[in-house]
């Protein structure tokens, strides 16, 4: 097994056991707004942290990757936000397949933008995931 894959394995999990926290935390103690702004503010302090013990300078050297950053965590931040409003209203198991198809826009843009292939059983295992998603989310 690729090193790769143990990271992508190790990933989804501190995901999984992320968002379960995260329905938890919205269903029964903090409002959907206020967990994911406290979240993204606890990642940021966290990562400041551990930036600094690891003796990496904060400096702007490419304003342009600066501003490609800036998007891609704007980005996150709304999609937590609204991962977490979706998750206080709903079954966690449909929220968190839906955001979690990410993955199918990534791959997409990352074949047009960057021309990154994908194999026939990629792109099969790709559609055979949309499938399942719709039959998820259908009751």
């Amino acid at each position: 097994m690729s090193n790769w894959v143990v990271y992508a394995v190790i990933a989804m999990l501190c995901f999984g056991i992320a968002n379960f926290i995260l329905k938890y935390a919205t269903s029964r103690e903090l409002s959907p707004l206020h967990t994911s702004a406290l979240m993204m503010m606890t990642a940021g302090i966290i990562a400041i942290v551990l930036l600094a013990r690891l003796g990496f300078s904060i400096v702007i050297a490419n304003p342009r990757a600066f501003l490609l950053i800036a998007i891609a965590a704007a980005l996150n931040l709304v999609g937590a936000a609204l991962t977490c409003i979706a998750l206080s209203k709903g079954k966690a198991g449909p929220v968190i397949a839906i955001a979690s198809a990410n993955f199918v826009i990534v791959a997409i843009l990352s074949y047009l933008l960057l021309k990154e292939g994908l194999s026939t059983t990629q792109i099969l295992a790709i559609a055979l995931f949309m499938i399942a998603l719709i039959l998820l989310i259908l009751k």
